[in-house]
């Protein structure tokens, strides 16, 4: 059988390659002859001579080597030990190391081992052909990727800016009365009502109305209008807080009524606005104790509020009609314009670019603007109220938000007949019963 030897500058590169190939050939004379004598890297005379010795058994050595002085050394035990054949294979180190102990087990004799480590380096000169091949192929589906990238965040943001100023109205088939506050304004001057303002985070001023139900009460309502409304829409909510007790605080939304802005932000600003109202509340009133009624919009946006961080005291939030996902929302009304599902593919293949363009304009993901998210947060009492034939937004989205909140207090009305939001005009009574009961019960527990 063939003994191989495999010289190396290090001793543990030579002794891991002779275990390596060992492995593959237990019964293989293969020798290690790395490094010199006292474990320093070099190539030492002595120890390639004496592995040749131990591994010949008379059919000849096959050397093995690294680079460079190795082989050179190994040229010289060669031709001080001309009376034994041995034979210097050009090859990989660690491939020919293996192929050189599997052929040596199997019989191959001296002479046809550089044949077979040969073609083992033509297997190795393949792999790293190919290897350069597919590292091209990478770097072309990198460039590739990366234009791609580039013409999607460009229309992504593009269709982030357009989000903003969509017409809305329009498209969800809402009427658009947002800046007519005549109502509101007459009610004030003849009731002796407070119109109050604060300063929104980014310098916004928004805009409200504060009526006070008795000196003694330290309990406040915020009623929330819905999209392209105003604080106006909240005024038939407010007999049956102030029949309870409540002070009541109606609030213009940015982008509504008399609060500045050009259009709703759909929660990327509003959770700190509502925070300005709050703390507007507090300071007025250290012991006030503040609940949340939402209408549409309104809803969602109370929603978001309780699920975040500055949420947890909240006395309540009763969620009219609220939407779950304005993103589905979209798709939904998508859907129903274009009848198209490629329409719908193609909004898809959009909304990373979207969520990415968004995240770099307001370092907040479309998911901090979802209340189907927000619910998953919630500690505060929860009333959850829809109509059954609510077109704008399915009852089913009710029925969700309701089983995926968290509130270890929450119930939920629907109003049988009732389209988008107008439960209390549709059955005006029923609204009043089931909100006061929630406020007497669990609202008022807390």
């Amino acid at each position: 059988m063939v003994g191989v030897v495999l010289v190396s500058h290090s001793q543990k590169a030579a002794e891991g390659a002779a275990e390596l190939a060992l492995m593959m050939a237990p019964d293989a004379p293969v020798k290690a002859a790395g490094g010199l004598e006292d474990g320093s890297l070099g190539t030492s005379f002595e120890k390639i001579s004496a592995a040749v010795e131990a591994a010949d058994q008379g059919d000849g050595v096959a050397l093995i080597m690294d680079m460079g002085s190795a082989v050179m050394t190994a040229e010289m035990v060669a031709e001080s030990m001309d009376d034994r054949k041995i034979s210097l294979l050009d090859c990989p180190f660690i491939e020919g190391a293996v192929i050189a102990a599997i052929e040596a087990a199997g019989g191959t004799p001296l002479s046809g081992m550089q044949e077979k480590v040969e073609s083992g380096r033509d297997r190795k000169l393949y792999a790293v052909t190919m290897k350069h091949f597919f590292k091209r192929l990478f770097l072309i589906f990198i460039c590739l990727a990366v234009l791609v990238a580039g013409v999607g965040m460009y229309i992504g943001n593009m269709a982030y800016e357009e989000f903003y100023d969509a017409p809305w109205d329009q498209i969800l088939g809402i009427e658009n009365h947002s800046r007519d506050v005549s109502t509101i304004r007459q009610w004030e001057r003849e009731r002796d009502w407070e119109p109050v303002r604060v300063n929104a985070p980014d310098g916004k001023i928004l805009r409200g109305t504060y009526i006070e139900n008795r000196r003694d009460s330290h309990k406040t309502v915020i009623l929330i209008h819905g999209l392209y409304q105003n604080r106006t829409m909240c005024l038939p909510y407010m007999d049956e807080y102030r029949r309870l007790g409540y002070n009541i605080l109606l609030i213009d939304l940015r982008g509504h009524g008399e609060s500045e802005g050009d259009h709703t932000e759909w929660g990327i600003s509003e959770v700190d606005d509502l925070l300005m109202w709050c703390q507007w509340l507090q300071n007025r009133d250290p012991q006030m104790t503040i609940g949340l009624h939402g209408i549409s919009l309104g809803a969602s946006m109370a929603l978001l509020y309780a699920g975040s961080e500055y949420g947890q005291d909240l006395s309540f939030v009763v969620a009219d009609s609220a939407y779950g996902n304005i993103i589905s929302l979209g798709w939904e009304k998508l859907w129903q314009a274009v009848g198209d599902k490629r329409a719908i593919w193609g909004y898809n293949l959009l909304d990373p670019f979207f969520q990415a363009a968004m995240f770099y304009h307001t370092h907040k993901m479309v998911s901090s603007l979802e209340p189907a998210q927000a619910v998953k947060r919630m500690k505060v009492p929860v009333l959850f109220l829809h109509g059954s034939e609510d077109e704008l937004v399915p009852v089913k989205t009710a029925r969700s938000l309701y089983d995926n909140c968290t509130s270890p207090k929450k119930e939920i009305h629907i109003f049988e007949g009732s389209p988008h939001a107008v439960g209390i005009e549709t059955d005006q009574s029923e609204y009043m019963r089931v909100l006061s009961r929630f406020l007497e019960e669990d609202a008022d527990s807390v």
